[in-house]
């Protein structure tokens, strides 16, 4: 029974530590994007690459990104789901720049997204 007591301890322990962190995190995005500073840590991803994005914040459809929200994005042609953060979007060529979880800087045509859904938003509990 002792045991038991000691172990539900431990994992409410761990849980309220758990949430602790997550908040802080929070606030410490929040307070990057009030600065108007990201970070996204990437070996791919550079300067001279974010100057090539048009917008930074734009609207999509009914939705509203910006830099760093993590989204999840169906294609029409092969159904395939991508999963990554928005680096921002080329207007002239009406293209979509993706960071996946992978690494790899990915550019989506507009008209090609079938589904598109917001994961989480930088420095904002959904």
């Amino acid at each position: 029974m002792q045991i038991l007591d000691s172990m539900l301890k431990i994992a409410v322990l761990l849980l309220i530590a758990s949430v602790a962190c997550y908040f802080a995190c929070l606030f410490e995005e929040r307070r990057h994007s009030c600065k108007n500073k990201i970070i996204i840590k990437s070996r791919t991803l550079t300067e001279s690459y974010l100057k090539l994005i048009d917008k930074k914040c734009f609207k999509l459809g009914k939705m509203r990104l910006s830099i760093g929200d993590e989204i999840k994005l169906s294609l029409v042609e092969t159904n395939k789901t991508y999963k990554g953060k928005v680096l921002g979007i080329k207007k002239y060529k009406e293209k979509l720049c993706l960071l996946t979880d992978d690494d790899n800087i990915m550019e989506f045509s507009v008209i090609h997204i079938k589904k598109l859904k917001i994961v989480s938003r930088y420095g904002k509990i959904i």
